[in-house]
């Protein structure tokens, strides 16, 4: 397995301020009138920083330069977030008691035990986002609220919940085997011990990725040392639109949904009945 590695405070605060996402956040930070921020209106000020990056938006190269220029600019406050233990847990270990499952489409249901958690047979999608093209993905709930619920409120994803969902409180065995990633590096990392070569597909209208030449996991490599891969809430925020490169390749993560974990093999202790989804 992959080493876990500790990264110190000045590694942290740079990676918030040189990333969009990070500069982002620190502007808004920046504008709160209230500095003692509260876990749940950090959740509110990362996935609306990653929202406004959306590749699809006709402001998208403006809005990268501002995020950068804001973050340069933010330095300091950069360095002074990190050495709070409030911002702290962004970049903790999955709480393993505190996960909650959507239904990510009408009609699905979550696996039973020995089922297949995921599907990467469409591999232009599992390309083209980066995760596999069907999968069980859980978020942490922070006040009963997780990063999936407020990514669905403000629109900061393709997952269009357009039908009456339900969710599931989860919680994970304490013999998984996970795979943390706190920030860019430990993703690159991650890419490059489990790599696969993305096809040079051609650009097709509208789409701001392709050709994607880079790197991307193979799922079906990792299942076999990993039961599952979280996304902290840092590297959703610090390595969302950050081109990472080594001697292997290149990966830029984009598609991810907010702090998640995607589940490669069945590890869940208990699973309570489905509740309907309420996003206020």
């Amino acid at each position: 397995m992959l080493e876990q590695h500790e990264f110190s405070a000045p590694e942290r605060a740079a990676e918030l301020w040189s990333s969009p996402g990070g500069g982002l956040f620190l502007e808004s930070v920046d504008l709160e009138t209230d500095r003692s921020l509260t876990t749940s209106r950090i959740v509110d000020l990362a996935v609306a920083a990653v929202s406004a990056l959306s590749p699809w938006r006709t402001d998208h190269a403006q809005t990268i330069s501002r995020a950068l220029a804001a973050g340069r600019r933010l330095r300091p406050l950069a360095h002074t977030l990190v050495a709070n233990s409030t911002v702290q847990w962004m970049w903790s270990r999955i709480d393993k008691s505190a996960q909650v499952w959507i239904q990510p489409s009408e009609g699905a249901s979550f696996p039973e035990p020995g089922e297949q958690l995921f599907d990467t047979r469409d591999s232009a999608f599992t390309e083209y986002a980066q995760k596999p093209s069907r999968s069980t993905m859980t978020s942490t709930l922070v006040n009963g609220i997780s990063a999936h619920h407020r990514a669905l409120e403000v629109g900061a994803t393709d997952w269009n919940l357009n039908y009456r969902a339900q969710s599931r409180r989860v919680e994970i065995s304490t013999s998984a085997r996970i795979r943390e990633i706190s920030n860019g590096t430990d993703w690159l990392e991650t890419v490059t011990r489990f790599p696969a070569q993305c096809a040079d597909r051609p650009r097709e209208d509208g789409d701001p990725w392709l050709p994607n030449n880079g790197l991307r996991l193979d799922w079906d490599n990792v299942a076999q040392e990993y039961d599952g891969i979280h996304i902290t809430l840092w590297a959703y925020l610090t390595a969302t639109q950050v081109r990472l490169s080594s001697q292997s390749g290149w990966t830029e993560p984009w598609a991810w949904e907010g702090e998640e974990t995607t589940w490669l093999n069945y590890c869940f202790s208990r699973v309570e009945e489905p509740t309907p989804v309420d996003l206020g």
